[in-house]
């Protein structure tokens, strides 16, 4: 079981640019093998997923993680085909993790880039969900550009826990997977390993997005 290192001592304060994608997580630390494909849905704080056991806890015995910060210079790669994201150390790999990119109407640029934004509490600007005047939720992905809140209802930014930004409005988070490309664009990853890449990716590092 890896442990995780603690989170560098202060984030570089950048300008962000507008977040668009509606990926959210619980807030639980899984280790290898016990991440839930559908924990982490787009919810307010404490919200704890999907209640039905069928909907529940897809093993996952891909992702790991074994770094010690040497070995070379990080660099990530992202493989769309395979809805895996790979984080090297030079020539070695030192973690990998299942993904979630985005859906064939928003989908994650290809090309090569680097991080040059991180905030490990980043919340959506565009997507989030929507409540009536009694609390109910009426949308569950909605856009605030295009959706209305009810009179007496209120707007909830959607969490994108871990954030490292590479594109305008593209970033990799922990959040929701369900197995198959389905965010506004942004690479979502179980939270264990969301937080790992946020920790050993600083500002700069490259981030290589293949097909």
């Amino acid at each position: 079981m890896t442990s995780l290192r603690p989170l560098f001592p202060s984030v570089v304060a950048l300008i962000a640019l507008v977040s668009a994608a509606s990926c959210t997580t619980t807030g639980r630390n899984y280790s290898a093998g016990q991440t839930d494909y559908l924990q982490g849905l787009s919810g307010p704080p404490g919200y704890e997923g999907p209640s039905k056991p069928s909907q529940m806890a897809l093993e996952d015995t891909f992702s790991f993680w074994d770094d010690d910060g040497t070995g070379g210079p990080p660099r990530i790669k992202l493989v769309i085909s395979e809805q895996k994201a790979y984080f090297h150390r030079g020539d070695h790999l030192v973690g990998q993790s299942l993904i979630s990119t985005g859906s064939p109407t928003h989908p994650t640029p290809v090309g090569t880039f680097k991080i040059f934004f991180k905030n490990p509490d980043h919340k959506s600007s565009v997507y989030g969900w929507i409540y009536d005047a009694d609390g109910a939720v009426i949308n569950k992905n909605a856009d605030i550009r295009v959706d209305k809140v009810p009179p007496g209802g209120r707007f909830d930014n959607s969490k994108m826990t871990w954030y490292n930004q590479f594109y305008p409005a593209i970033g990799m988070h922990a959040g929701y997977l369900p197995g198959y490309p389905a965010s506004h664009g942004c690479v979502r990853m179980p939270e264990w390993m969301a937080r790992n890449f946020f920790e050993a990716a600083p500002l700069g590092t490259p981030v290589e997005v293949v097909r």
